[in-house]
């Protein structure tokens, strides 16, 4: 929509409006300010670079139209309030109805709530032209919700903390242990990724509380503790590769790189597992030089005839 100027496109239709609304400075307002209109308008500038349609003058003004319409309006519409449709567009429908929905909100609640009544009324209106909302209720609007956003952040701390447990132990557990193949290969893939993700979020714990400054996805961050993480799992999985933790380190890194945040957080997981067994296994194919100590020849049979020769 951005990106291929659909967005642009379309609002050509309120050009004129929205050249108006740049043109003069703020005087007070809402203190949210009007950041979604200066994003969709890229602040003003797309009026000027995106070209004009022919019949954007037609269409800079609402226009009278003989059709029948229906305007479903909700009370606690935000978005497109009830209010602007009776002023802006009722009066230019002689043949217009509109429908004021108790306790409704945005075309997510008409949708979704009350479906019977949705649909006698929409029915009823282009099979006989007639508004029924016989079947509709006053929505009562329960400002309760579901889920604190303090029980939803305990739930999110404690699931971060537990990995991190987790991780820690874990960690703390694998060089006391010699592991056979099929152990190994267990833990230096599936294993090594989870301790990888939870590495990264006891650094992002840690962050939270002593640089609060800093996001818990930034590269660095996120590299050095899903690096480390990871690397010492397969290290100690591969009972003692050392070149798993570089390998590792750099195999988070390009993962972050390739997708970056928030994406690179799990592809720098899927990296770090995958370079530091690479890294194990060239360790092993690879034929490592070590000194050649000299052997000693084998001893000369003697020449000094035998007893019995004597």
């Amino acid at each position: 929509m951005m990106v291929w100027g659909d967005t642009a496109s379309v609002g050509r239709a309120d050009a004129a409006a929205a050249e108006r609304h740049f043109a003069r400075r703020p005087r007070g307002g809402s203190p949210l300010g009007d950041a979604l209109n200066r994003y969709l308008w890229a602040a003003g500038r797309s009026l000027h670079e995106w070209p004009t349609n022919h019949d954007d003058d037609a269409y800079t003004r609402v226009r009278t139209s003989g059709v029948e319409t229906l305007l479903v309006s909700g009370t606690l519409d935000g978005s497109t309030p009830l209010s602007d449709a009776t002023r802006d567009l009722l009066r230019h429908l002689p043949n217009g109805h509109q429908v004021v929905l108790e306790g409704f909100g945005h075309t997510m609640d008409f949708w979704n709530n009350q479906t019977a009544a949705n649909s006698r009324m929409i029915n009823a209106f282009f099979d006989r032209g007639r508004v029924d909302t016989s079947l509709y209720k006053p929505q009562r609007v329960d400002m309760e919700p579901g889920t604190t956003q303090t029980a939803l952040a305990k739930m999110i701390a404690g699931a971060l903390l537990a990995l991190a447990l987790i991780t820690v132990l874990s960690l703390a557990w694998l060089p006391r242990r010699r592991f056979g193949v099929k152990a190994s290969a267990y833990l230096r893939s599936i294993h090594a990724a989870l301790v990888g993700l939870g590495g990264w979020t006891l650094a992002a714990l840690v962050t939270m509380v002593a640089f609060p400054d800093t996001p818990i996805d930034a590269e660095l961050l996120a590299v050095l503790s899903i690096g480390l993480a990871a690397g010492l799992a397969v290290h100690w999985a591969s009972n003692g590769a050392l070149v798993a933790i570089p390998g590792a380190v750099l195999g988070a890194w390009l993962g972050f790189a390739a997708a970056g945040s928030p994406l690179g957080l799990i592809t720098a997981v899927l990296g770090a597992v995958a370079a530091a067994n690479l890294a194990v296994i060239v360790r092993e194919v690879v034929p490592r030089r070590g000194r050649v100590r000299a052997v000693a020849p084998a001893a000369a049979p003697s020449s000094s005839p035998l007893p019995s020769e004597r």
